[in-house]
């Protein structure tokens, strides 16, 4: 674990920074970036904003399917279950989804003083987002409407065990080189078939099924990209 955060370079999120004034006493500064231009969630699907106990606090960045990286000093001495992290929307706080620590691990080096060594990386207790993008239809059944600009949904990585309980009265049998994501907020549907899916800014899947009406309950299909590479 220490060399994984060793290796990670941060980026300047709109955060609480931790600065370290001339005397050698550390503050913290303004909780955004100054000058600063709105940004879609698109550019940055890594970005998540992090709340202490419900009030605006730090940044962090998506690392892979359950961690997350920030800086040492936004955890130090905080209780795990005052932090949560807000990801998949441009919106502070609002559509996207809401993600709870199992813990956090701060640089077996980092120093409060100095700053030296000022990484954690963050473990939660369900997968970060992932996202399919396409042009299939943006309405369910018997609706064909179709769009003109390319859409993007939201989704969280299920098991294949609770995909496949989900799947199995339906008499769709789950297969390891299969993948299955949970939409959270937009959908795939027909038409979208082919398209990407995203998770940790690299391509994890290829959008294959969904139930008939394109429901939120179940939990849809995507083939795994890396059983298909030849």
């Amino acid at each position: 674990m220490k060399q994984v955060i060793g290796s990670i370079v941060f980026a300047l999120f709109c955060s609480v920074v931790h600065t370290v004034q001339p005397n050698g006493t550390s503050n913290v500064e303004s909780p955004r970036i100054i000058g600063g231009l709105d940004l879609d969630f698109s550019y940055a699907p890594y970005v998540l904003f992090m709340t202490l106990y419900n009030n605006p606090h730090c940044g962090a960045s998506v690392i892979s399917h359950y961690f997350a990286v920030t800086a040492a000093h936004c955890v130090h001495q905080k209780p795990v279950n005052a932090i949560a992290l807000h990801g998949g929307s441009s919106v502070r706080g609002s559509g996207g989804h809401w993600f709870y620590l199992e813990y956090y691990k701060m640089h077996g080096s980092y120093n409060n003083f100095s700053l030296a060594n000022d990484a954690a990386v963050l473990k939660v207790t369900e997968s970060f987002l992932a996202y399919p993008v396409g042009w299939g239809q943006i309405q369910p059944p018997p609706s064909r409407a179709i769009p003109v600009n390319l859409q993007i949904g939201h989704y969280k990585l299920v098991s294949q065990a609770t995909c496949a309980s989900q799947w199995a009265p339906l008499g769709v049998r789950i297969y390891d080189v299969m993948v299955c994501g949970q939409p959270t907020y937009g959908r795939t549907c027909f038409g979208d078939s082919g398209g990407p899916f995203v998770c940790d800014g690299h391509l994890y899947g290829i959008v294959s099924f969904v139930d008939t009406p394109c429901r939120y309950s179940v939990p849809q299909g995507f083939a795994k990209v890396d059983h298909s590479k030849r």
